[in-house]
C-alpha cells in the first residue's frame, strides 16, 4: 500500500480509536501494525453492512462503539474476495444498544419486561460487579447466549444500597464470561 494511503488510514483509524473507548483495538502500535497489513482497497463494514470509503470516513467518532481490523486469512475466510485487502468493521452505539438489548430480551424474561418501562438514561448496567458508566455499549454487544451467565434486575433501593448509585431508577446486574478474542477483555469483563 502506498505511504500516502497508509498514512490516511492510520490517521482515520487513530481518530476513530481515540474517540472510542469500547473498541476491539486501542493501542497505537496495534493499529499501525494492522494498517500495515491492509491492502490498497480495504473492505469497510458498518453495522454489518458494506459501505464505501467516503461513508466510512464520514462517521462521527462519538457514535462509534467498536472498531475491528481484520486481515489475512481471517478476512478472506469471513468476507471472501472482499476481504483480500483487509476489512475494517465498525459498530455504532445505536446498533450496539439494539444488539445487546435484543440479546438480553431473548435470554431474560425479567429484562424483557423491564426494558420498555425505562429510558436508557434511567438504567444502570453492572457487568461482573463493575459499574458501567460510559462507552459500554460495545462491551455489552459482545455478550451472547454462550457467554451470558445471568441477568438480574434490581430496583433503585438495592442499586443505591449495594452500589451507591442514586441517580438511576433500575439496575441490570449481568454476569458473563469474557469473549475469547476481544482485545483487553479481562479489563472490560
Amino acid at each position: 500500500m502506498p505511504n500516502s494511503i497508509r498514512n490516511f488510514f492510520s490517521c482515520i483509524l487513530l481518530l476513530l480509536i481515540v474517540g472510542c473507548k469500547s473498541q476491539t483495538l486501542s493501542l497505537k502500535e496495534t493499529t499501525n501494525q494492522a494498517v500495515k497489513e491492509l491492502g490498497p482497497n480495504p473492505y469497510f463494514v458498518v453495522n454489518g453492512e458494506p459501505v464505501d470509503q467516503k461513508t466510512f470516513v464520514s462517521l462521527n467518532k462519538a457514535d462509534i462503539s467498536t472498531l475491528s481490523i481484520i486481515y489475512g486469512k481471517e478476512a478472506t475466510d469471513l468476507f471472501n474476495e472482499n476481504g483480500k485487502d483487509g476489512v475494517i468493521t465498525v459498530q455504532t452505539k445505536t446498533y450496539a444498544i439494539n444488539k445487546f438489548q435484543s440479546t438480553f430480551k431473548a435470554l431474560s424474561d425479567e429484562y424483557n419486561e423491564m426494558i420498555d418501562m425505562y429510558k436508557d438514561s434511567e438504567i444502570q448496567y453492572i457487568l461482573n460487579k463493575k459499574i458501567l458508566k460510559e462507552d459500554f455499549e460495545g462491551t455489552l454487544s459482545f455478550i451472547d447466549e454462550t457467554l451470558l451467565k445471568s441477568i438480574k434486575i434490581i430496583d433503585s433501593t438495592k442499586l443505591s444500597r449495594k452500589y451507591g448509585i442514586i441517580d438511576k431508577k433500575v439496575g441490570v446486574v449481568i454476569k458473563s464470561k469474557p469473549p475469547k478474542d476481544l482485545y483487553n477483555s479481562k479489563k472490560k469483563f
